[in-house]
């Protein structure tokens, strides 16, 4: 839950927290995910506090190496865990729409996984925003640029992936893998869900499929959270395309 907040609200890990973490044994995988969350909150605060203070283009190469480390240390994680925390890849029986269905042991490794996931969404969301900052500074310089928009073209595909495989998780989370259906898994997929609507890189397909899952959670498992988190995102959208209407024929709103 703190790591969760860490992330949402854009700052680094308590002390405290820090600590707690340490005392965990890191052969376990769910263990090393949680030190993995904490390290990449810490590196996304950091980016944020930069953002906010104009320091983009003074401290990006520091973030850059930051940034490397960590996408290793995840990408590690992830190798390991598809051995010893496999799941597997299924296909509709409707081979017309050919959706991908991802079957686990359980909603634990259910949850870990996809906090792993949307990890790694804010790892590159806030590389994504800090190349954008730069760029609006327009202190980008020739040399880099490219560099730079080959990274941006790496990372929006690693959200999208990572977006699609949460979203592949859902119809396990939510029990239409089993017989009788189970549906008490949707709670692992809120927070996960989230970061998919909250994150601009994600496609507008995987925007409005993290949305309607949110509303299939909250309805057949009673968490109303996940409901308020869809109409929330829905309203944002309708407040987004309004205020693109009134730029483009603001007569319409006089």
């Amino acid at each position: 839950m703190q790591q969760r907040r860490n992330f949402d609200l854009r700052v680094p890990p308590r002390s405290i927290h820090i600590k707690l973490v340490n005392f965990l044994d890191m052969s376990q995988p769910a263990n090393q995910m949680c030190l993995n969350m904490q390290h990449v909150s810490q590196w996304v605060a950091e980016v944020n506090s930069v953002i906010l203070a104009g320091r983009a283009h003074s401290s990006y190469r520091d973030l850059l190496r930051g940034f490397t480390v960590l996408e290793k240390d995840l990408c590690n994680w992830n190798k390991a865990a598809l051995i010893s925390m496999s799941y597997e890849r299924l296909r509709s029986e409707d081979h017309a729409t050919s959706i991908k269905h991802d079957n686990y042991s359980g909603f634990w490794t259910l949850s870990i996984w996809n906090k792993h996931r949307a990890t790694r969404i804010l790892l590159h969301q806030l590389l994504l925003e800090l190349f954008r900052a730069m760029e609006e500074a327009q202190k980008l310089g020739d040399s880099g640029l490219y560099s730079i928009n080959q990274q941006e073209l790496a990372s929006q595909a690693i959200i999208q992936e990572m977006a699609g495989d949460i979203l592949s998780s859902a119809p396990f989370a939510l029990g239409e893998m089993s017989v009788p259906p189970k549906s008490v898994g949707g709670y692992f997929l809120v927070w996960s869900l989230q970061t998919i609507l909250r994150c601009p890189f994600t496609s507008h397909k995987q925007h409005h499929e993290a949305r309607a899952v949110l509303e299939r959670v909250g309805r057949q498992c009673g968490i109303k959270c996940a409901v308020m988190i869809a109409k929330s995102s829905q309203q944002h959208d309708l407040n987004q395309m309004d205020g693109i209407a009134m730029l483009t024929n603001p007569a319409a709103f006089t």
